[in-house]
């Protein structure tokens, strides 16, 4: 029987930033000091062009008055001409266009028309039971685990009002990361544990010879690269950038050192108006 797709399937995940989805408490504190300041931590920049790229690094896990914050912002430079280009990783069982421009009313009108099988269930089933054996843990989970304990509410597109044609998914699918994993180091083993372990177990632990896998290539670095080669080859000229901190400041980083921008000193996000002139003091 066919069941409605992204019910299961489209669920937003916004992992890298939160860093304490796999790592210890000093980016536990990053993450809280980030989730205050999202907005004090916004970035400019522009080239000799006039292109304006805005960067807006995230914390995945904070209080709705903080992402209100957020969307008011963004709110603002949608009025001003931008387009926002923002990371969701989610499971599909079949292929996703990640050449062209997908916006969210797109991706919700995908929702609205695909249907899931059986077996693509299983199929879907199968993307998420690897990614746990690439990271030792179901990031879904993890992340309603930290919700419970810290408090606050996970990020969304709707919180942050992504919502409209000017709001562009920009982020591999699920398949693709793996793809590409098992491209640099061949196929991910999955053993009888892997299946016979629900994916939101506690207690599911690494097998010895997978204790220390590369999870910045599938987090972080293969998705920085994409995302860079999306804006390059943008003819959006304002765009602000809605990712992750850990990738915001690697793009800031990749952007003026290789690729001809310059940061704005002077520019403070979260002042009256709207458009990037309000945002200079």
């Amino acid at each position: 029987m066919k069941r409605k797709l992204f019910a299961v399937l489209f669920l937003p995940l916004l992992v890298s930033a939160c860093s304490g989805v796999l790592h210890g408490s000093g980016a536990r504190r990053g993450s809280e000091y980030f989730a205050g300041h999202m907005l004090k931590n916004v970035t400019r920049l522009t080239d000799t062009t006039g292109r304006e790229i805005i960067l807006v690094p995230m914390i995945h896990i904070a209080s709705e008055e903080q992402y209100a914050r957020v969307r008011d912002y963004l709110d603002r430079l949608k009025a001003d001409g931008f387009v926002t280009f923002f990371e969701s990783l989610f499971a599909a069982p079949f292929p996703i266009d990640t050449l062209g421009e997908l916006s969210y009313a797109e991706v919700i009108a995908l929702k609205e028309r695909t249907l899931l099988t059986g077996e693509d269930s299983l199929r879907v089933d199968m993307l998420w039971r690897k990614c746990r054996r690439i990271l030792g843990t179901d990031i879904r989970s993890d992340f309603r685990n930290k919700r419970e304990q810290r408090g606050g509410v996970i990020q969304s597109a709707e919180l942050l009002g992504l919502t409209t044609e000017r709001d562009i998914w920009v982020d591999y699918p699920l398949q693709d990361l793996v793809r590409l994993y098992e491209k640099r180091y061949g196929p991910v083993p999955l053993t009888a544990p892997d299946f016979a372990i629900a994916l939101d177990d506690p207690d599911y632990e690494l097998p010895e010879e997978n204790e220390k896998p590369d999870t910045y290539h599938f987090l972080q670095g293969d998705r920085n690269d994409y995302l860079l080669r999306r804006l390059m080859r943008s003819s959006h000229p304002k765009i602000a950038v809605v990712y992750g901190a850990a990738h915001t400041h690697r793009l800031k980083i990749d952007l003026s050192s290789s690729h001809g921008f310059t940061v704005d000193r002077k520019y403070r996000a979260g002042t009256a108006g709207s458009g990037s002139d309000s945002g200079k003091k």
